[in-house]
């Protein structure tokens, strides 16, 4: 029985993690960083929420792109480590260079 094909956003996802080049990271994105390739035109980055200390654009986008790339992470396609600062970075596991691999030679 073959795998299930990917979904487009799925192949996007994984897309956008193994051409990113930012920060000194080769492969590894922040959420933040990813919610603005991923979905740039939202309507969602025009939002603005008041957190208690003021106000911010588009928190509701970087909140997104973490649950999105947890359930990567869950499903064993992306991997994540902390920062000294205790910040998540995302980077892409064998399984999901598999899928991108297999979806270019389609």
């Amino acid at each position: 029985m073959g795998m299930k094909k990917p979904s487009k956003p799925l192949l996007k996802a994984l897309k956008i993690i193994s051409t990113f080049e930012g920060a000194g990271l080769y492969h590894e994105i922040w959420p933040t960083q990813f919610a603005k390739l991923m979905w740039p035109d939202s309507p969602c980055w025009r939002k603005v929420y008041n957190i208690g200390h003021g106000s911010t654009g588009g928190k509701g986008m970087w909140l997104c792109a973490g649950s999105y790339l947890n359930k990567l992470k869950e499903a064993g396609l992306v991997y994540q480590k902390l920062t000294s600062h205790h910040q998540a970075i995302y980077g892409i596991t064998q399984d999901g260079w598999k899928i991108l691999k297999n979806a270019e030679e389609e």
